[in-house]
């Protein structure tokens, strides 16, 4: 399986996703073949939740939440 793969089987799930200098958190919407987009929960956005797409090439690690 690749990453991509293995990550589309926690579409739904909340997860941390790293990047340099930022941890992303919020639920996992979509994975396409160069990144993964998230509703962000972070209040970094604002109040309401955001849709943010992060470029698989960007990510340091992905953590799924339970």
């Amino acid at each position: 399986m690749t990453f991509t793969q293995i990550l589309a089987t926690f579409l739904g799930r909340s997860v941390e996703v790293m990047v340099p200098n930022q941890m992303l958190d919020g639920t996992l919407i979509s994975v396409t073949a160069t990144e993964l987009a998230l509703q962000a929960t972070s209040p970094v956005y604002g109040p309401t939740p955001t849709a943010v797409s992060v470029p698989l090439i960007n990510i340091d690690f992905v953590r799924i939440l339970v």
